[in-house]
């Protein structure tokens, strides 16, 4: 009697977990999918060559159709009606241009193509960028909001939002080339406030991320503003790197900074001979120019100010010439980076956004950009270490 009992216990369980798997498969998959999709935006965001930090509209039915273009608005551009819409897997049209399309066609476990939203500051805006650098960051609205199944906000500095819409519930009809967002999405009052899935509306009390159930099924990932700007400033340290080091290799000198001063008005970017220490000459580099020696200095990298956040350092004279320095004597010294710290020939540093207590309007000097070590000059020391409230620069050791 037990045995038999047993047997049809394990039957029944068996059966119960057989119905389940399907379910946890469909999960598993959108899960994985929606991790792709915000490794994709953030790659794309980083490697865009028009203006890294920069990323495509949404694939809208505004054309009748979700044919998998973005869909760039070159003229009128509305919040409300552009910046939610299905994955652009292929490239933005309507703007000139074209922005580079996130390459790969997504869907959710249940076969249906994932949602995407935006911020306004991060796609064109009657066709141009908005400025696009670190200071972005002091930017306060703009942003999505994303709160959890209580109402309760888990972040409002939200630069894109990307949603599974899962299978058909309720009364969702998704026949047609072009059904609306509301046949995909859902909303869902919270103690008497309304979070919708399915519009994007200024003012938008914002998107909600909650477990499925009669109601709802959307599941969403989300990339913050500061999470993209960290990668984004990777590739601009990079860039400034591969510049003075292009240089080096092309004349066996490095370019003379310019003096500091404050870079939001100075006359010019170009290089004075005898300095150590100052702005990256991105205008005339001395001893040879840019062009002389077959280097261009990117584009974006001028349009979007990135020139104004960075600041240049080498060694010596000696340096500057091709020559070495002598470690703890007159190399350069980084605190923070592992032991030999003391025998660097040239670095760059990024500055971060606007710090509490610096006032770039009102220029007074290094400190109105860098932090710590970095804020002085002169003393051949500077500084390294991870990012907080206080302290934000970014340094990339050239040689």
């Amino acid at each position: 009697m037990f045995l038999t009992l047993f047997m049809v216990s394990a039957a029944v369980l068996l059966k119960g977990l057989g119905s389940r798997n399907p379910i946890l498969k469909q999960h598993a998959s959108t899960t994985k999918a929606l991790a792709m999709a915000k490794e994709l935006v953030i790659a794309h965001a980083v490697t865009n060559t028009l203006t890294p930090g920069g990323l495509t509209f949404p694939d809208r039915n505004s054309d009748n159709n979700y044919d998998g273009n973005g869909d760039c608005v070159s003229s009128g551009f509305n919040e409300t009606l552009h910046l939610l819409g299905k994955w652009p897997y292929l490239d933005e049209q309507g703007c000139g241009v074209a922005v580079p399309a996130f390459d790969k066609p997504l869907q959710d476990g249940s076969g249906e193509t994932l949602w995407y939203a935006v911020s306004r500051h991060l796609v064109k805006v009657n066709s141009s960028y908005p400025v696009l650098n670190s200071e972005i960051l002091n930017q306060n609205n703009g942003w999505l909001t994303v709160v959890n199944g209580q109402g309760t906000v888990l972040t409002n500095r939200a630069a894109v939002v990307i949603m599974a819409p899962g299978g058909v519930i309720q009364t969702q009809d998704r026949a047609g080339a072009a059904p609306a967002a509301t046949q995909f999405l859902e909303g869902i009052t919270i103690n008497g406030t309304t979070f919708t899935n399915y519009a994007f509306e200024t003012g938008d009390t914002g998107f909600v991320a909650r477990p499925a159930d009669d109601t709802t099924n959307d599941q969403l990932i989300y990339i913050t503003i500061d999470e993209l700007m960290t990668a984004v400033e990777q590739r601009v340290t990079g860039e400034f790197k591969k510049l003075i080091n292009d240089y080096h290799t092309a004349c066996g000198k490095y370019p003379w900074p310019r003096p500091y001063s404050d870079p939001r008005t100075a006359s010019d970017f170009n290089s004075v001979i005898g300095t150590m220490e100052g702005l990256l000459p991105t205008g005339t580099a001395s001893p040879s120019n840019w062009g002389d020696v077959g280097i261009t200095v990117p584009t974006w990298l001028l349009l979007n100010y990135w020139h104004h956040l960075c600041y240049y350092a080498l060694a010596s004279t000696t340096v500057q010439d091709g020559g070495t320095c002598t470690p703890g004597l007159d190399c350069l010294t980084v605190d923070g980076l592992d032991l030999p710290n003391d025998d660097k020939k040239a670095l760059v540093i990024l500055a971060g956004k606007e710090l509490s207590g610096q006032t770039r309007n009102t220029f007074t000097g290094l400190t109105d950009y860098f932090e710590g070590q970095n804020a002085s000059s002169g003393d051949n020391t500077f500084e390294t270490k991870a990012a907080d409230s206080t302290f934000n620069d970014r340094l990339e050791v050239v040689q």
